[in-house]
């Protein structure tokens, strides 16, 4: 539609719940690829966000949790995948896209008075599960001159 509007796309940057994608049975790699496919196809940067779902601590953040968990407000959460393990199952869908961006995030306002969602610390950068490590380690595993 944009397309035949005239409407120029430059660039296309995937943020999505990959963990209630995976939830549901759907071939996410196989869905990755496609949009790789139109995006370039269609003269379109392609990029995906890396982002860690748990929130409750930087370990969590990066490598995950394959048990429910409680958080501070009594919530009970599903396992979520970490930073670290959904780059590298990106990775192994479509290689390197044109574009990665690390993101960190902190719910607002918060869930309840004892919203432990505030991660991953940013510094400090030779912790590999702080922000600014985690950046350098994907940016090698990436191979990102």
């Amino acid at each position: 539609l944009l397309k035949s509007k005239g409407v120029p796309v430059p660039f296309f940057s995937l943020d999505f719940d990959h963990f209630y994608a995976w939830q549901l049975g759907l071939d996410v790699n196989a869905e990755l690829r496609d949009l790789q496919q139109f995006c370039r196809d269609n003269e379109i940067s392609f990029g995906i966000n890396i982002i860690g779902d748990e929130g409750s601590s930087n370990e969590t953040y990066a490598y995950g949790v394959d048990q429910p968990t409680i958080d501070g407000c009594g919530k009970q959460h599903t396992p979520a995948i970490g930073a670290i393990p959904l780059a590298v199952e990106l990775k192994s869908a479509v290689g390197m896209p044109d574009r990665l961006i690390f993101e960190s995030w902190v719910a607002f306002p918060p869930a309840c008075p004892v919203d432990l969602r505030l991660y991953p610390e940013n510094l400090p950068e030779w912790n590999p599960v702080s922000h600014t490590g985690l950046i350098r380690c994907l940016v090698e595993y990436f191979r990102i001159p």
